[in-house]
């Protein structure tokens, strides 16, 4: 079976998002370690390598997971948990042969056999190059990194899987350059471009352990960067309503490198006011069980607003139609290139970002999606 993200369509073609369906029972089998794939199989490095190797080929295995299109999370979550423990544990040894012996167990291997193996593979561990303090410190960074992905996220999200790849990546990188004894990762600054693609890293050392490292991205590609940002937290919204949000506050973030007399909010109100007609049209079909979207003009928007209840935004924003209806004058304004004042622009990026519009309209069209 191949890689699946949580709010896809089931593979079992039962028309149910993969959460709802089949998600669960595949989670179960992970953690009965059902799938040999789960821990060091497909990539470039073998068990009989000892620890290190076996930290290379769990970050190997993140890395292919992250990179494949359709993302299966329960994969990444198991991974990143024997990630932590070998990070953590207070005995990495025993931890590798815990490994080995479940990869034997997975393929057949009979128990004398297994007994047999394990002698060997003990030596090996001894043998063979281990991890450093810092490179646990650097693997348990990017374990807690991915988990905590997974532990903040609601329904309505999916996982920054772009800095999840970055950042999994320079682990990986840096765990086979090494890090020399006696020094300490205290920072690091990753380099993006397009795609989230890691172009270069770079570290502060210390010469003492620390507790936290910190991470900073950079990125190359700004607005996609912006793009991003917004693309696993409103996934529910039209792909073109996240691009022309991304463009929005890109754009914005330049405003103050001028004077306030010079700045025309025109553009940047179309972008929201564009964003709020598409979506809410879209959301009303939704609601009324269209084929498809019908025009409706932005009072018709307004006066179905009142006079009906949408989840989400009903519940969570008070009096949304009114204060829609209130930015129906600026709206116009903007239609016929009249200049708006920062005030009016205020009142259109409130709504949509401050008070979550965007975000609850997001959430309703994931809930009529789930129906």
């Amino acid at each position: 079976m191949g890689m699946i993200g949580r709010n896809e369509p089931c593979y079992c073609e039962s028309g149910k998002k993969y959460k709802k369906c089949c998600m669960k029972k595949d989670s179960s089998e992970i953690e009965g370690v059902k799938f040999d794939e789960s821990r060091v199989a497909r990539n470039s490095h073998d068990l009989i390598g000892g620890i290190r190797e076996l930290a290379l080929g769990q970050l190997e295995q993140l890395n292919i997971y992250l990179n494949r299109t359709n993302k299966y999370d329960s994969h990444i979550e198991f991974i990143s948990k024997d990630l932590l423990k070998l990070a953590t544990t207070d005995n990495m040894e025993e931890h590798f042969i815990k490994v080995v012996r479940e990869s034997f167990e997975v393929k057949g291997t009979s128990k004398e056999q297994i007994f047999m193996e394990l002698r060997n593979y003990r030596r090996i561990s001894q043998k063979k190059p281990s991890l450093s303090a810092a490179e646990r410190k650097v693997i348990e960074m990017i374990a807690e990194s991915n988990l905590g992905e997974y532990m903040l996220l609601n329904d309505m999200e999916t996982a920054d899987y772009g800095a999840m790849r970055a950042i999994n990546k320079f682990g990986y990188e840096i765990i086979k350059e090494g890090i020399p004894d006696g020094c300490y990762v205290k920072k690091v600054d990753l380099y993006t471009d397009t795609g989230d693609k890691l172009i270069n890293w770079d570290i502060e050392l210390v010469d003492k352990p620390i507790q936290h490292i910190f991470v900073d991205f950079n990125p190359l590609d700004e607005l996609y960067h912006e793009y991003e940002k917004y693309a696993h937290s409103l996934h529910g919204l039209e792909e073109e309503s996240k691009k022309s949000l991304a463009t929005a506050l890109l754009r914005e973030s330049t405003f103050t490198q001028k004077t306030s007399d010079k700045i025309s909010y025109i553009g940047q109100a179309i972008h929201y006011t564009g964003i709020f007609e598409q979506e809410l049209r879209i959301l009303i079909g939704l609601n009324e069980k269209w084929d498809k979207p019908k025009k409706m003009m932005w009072a018709d928007i307004c006066t179905y607003l009142r006079e009906n209840s949408l989840p989400y935004l009903s519940e969570n924003i008070e009096d949304f139609a009114s204060q829609l209806k209130s930015i129906h004058p600026i709206r116009n304004k903007i239609a016929h290139g009249e200049k708006i004042t920062s005030a009016e622009f205020e009142m259109i990026k409130s709504l949509a970002i401050e008070k979550q519009a965007f975000q609850f309209i997001s959430w309703a069209k994931i809930y009529y999606e789930e129906e």
